[in-house]
């Protein structure tokens, strides 16, 4: 970027959305900064010596001008946040850590089910989030046994063994739980799914995200199998 002194004409440039401009005057030196539409200013900075004045990021392109008065004044743009980059849009390679469209999942194997005891939440399988932004959906297929059964729960939860409260918290945006209460018949044998999600996560640090499942039932056993599984995809850039 140029360095402008008072014997230049005003300098004028386009900044691009999403960049910063940083506009710093030397000692003894003095500038007029000024943020144009169309060429007309819309806001003016008068900058004495040794200043620094920075202006964006802005969702659309901004055109400025910098006039040296005396001395020397020096302009610098910048990307003030990380870009961001996701897949490919001819459909190539998987997008990449912390990048938008980075897809994780962790899937409860074939004749691994996790047993469950009624009215108890309890872990069906996890995932470990590193800090960004996050929409996670999770999928519970029970395997039902001579089944009696007056509740299905399931929830995206911060806390192992826990079905968080419809407020949300801790990262987890609300509606972050379901629960269906009914007779669900008798003595049942089969299966039965429950969706929850996609809900928002967002995570300062990185942490571990749990998908719970909370039955109450009186007769039988249920175990919770393939496919049951946990998503999560950034839908944001994580930060820098």
């Amino acid at each position: 970027m140029p360095t402008v002194t008072k014997d230049n004409l005003p300098y004028t440039s386009t900044l691009a959305a999403g960049k910063q401009l940083t506009v710093v005057t030397a000692a003894s030196s003095t500038a007029i900064l000024e943020r144009l539409s169309g060429g007309v200013a819309q806001e003016t900075f008068s900058m004495a010596a040794s200043t620094t004045k920075v202006l964006g990021e802005y969702r659309v392109d901004q055109q400025y001008r910098v006039t040296g008065v005396t001395g020397t004044t020096t302009i610098t743009e910048s990307q003030s946040v990380a870009e961001v980059v996701g897949r490919a849009a001819d459909g190539g390679s998987a997008a990449a850590a912390g990048e938008i469209g980075e897809i994780l999942t962790s899937t409860v194997a074939v004749g691994a089910a996790v047993a469950e005891t009624t009215a108890t939440p309890v872990n069906v399988t996890t995932l470990a989030l590193t800090a960004g932004e996050w929409e996670v959906t999770g999928v519970i297929n029970r395997v039902l046994t001579g089944v009696t059964a007056t509740a299905y729960g399931a929830a995206i939860s911060p806390t192992a063994n826990t079905v968080p409260a419809q407020a949300g918290g801790s990262g987890v945006a609300a509606d972050s739980s379901v629960t269906l209460n009914a007779v669900f018949g008798t003595a049942v044998t089969g299966n039965y799914v429950s969706i929850v999600g996609p809900v928002s996560v967002s995570l300062a640090a990185a942490a571990t995200i749990y998908l719970v499942a909370a039955d109450t039932f009186s007769l039988g056993s249920v175990g919770d199998s393939a496919p049951c599984v946990l998503v999560a995809f950034v839908n944001l850039k994580e930060p820098p």
